[in-house]
C-alpha cells in the first residue's frame, strides 16, 4: 500500500492468503507499523479477510516517534475491527521502531519487549 491508502484507511493487495494461515490459531499477534497516524493498508487487507471468531488478539504497533503519538487511536481502530469479527483483544503495545528508511534492529525492539514483560 501507500501513504494515501493509509490516511484513508484503505486496504492493499496482499501476497498469498495469510488469513488462511491463521485458521487453527487460538492467539494472534497483529504487528503493524503506523503510517500517517494510521495502520498500514496491509493490516486493513488482512482484517478484511481474516476469520477472528473467538480468537485472542494482541496488537503491537511500531512507529518512529518516541512519544508514540496516535498509537492509542490505531489500537482502538484495530481493536474495533477485531471485535466486529467476534475476536477478543487481550493487550495492546506501542513500540518505537526505526526512522523512515532505517532498520530499528533486533536489540532495540528486544529492549522494549523486555520492559513490557518485566
Amino acid at each position: 500500500g501507500n501513504f494515501i491508502q493509509a490516511i484513508r484507511k484503505k486496504s492493499s493487495k496482499l501476497e498469498g492468503k495469510p488469513w488462511e494461515e491463521i485458521e487453527d490459531a487460538e492467539t494472534l499477534y497483529l504487528m503493524t507499523p503506523i503510517w500517517a497516524s494510521n495502520g498500514v493498508p496491509a493490516i486493513n487487507a488482512f482484517l478484511d479477510r481474516a476469520d477472528l471468531n473467538e480468537k485472542e488478539v494482541i496488537i503491537i504497533t511500531f512507529q518512529q516517534f518516541q512519544d508514540l503519538k496516535d498509537s492509542e487511536n490505531v489500537h482502538d481502530y484495530i481493536k474495533n475491527r477485531v471485535i466486529a469479527k467476534n475476536g477478543r483483544v487481550s493487550a495492546t503495545y506501542a513500540l518505537v521502531g526505526g526512522k523512515i528508511g532505517h532498520f530499528a534492529g533486533e536489540d532495540h525492539i528486544k529492549t522494549q519487549l523486555d520492559q513490557i514483560v518485566n
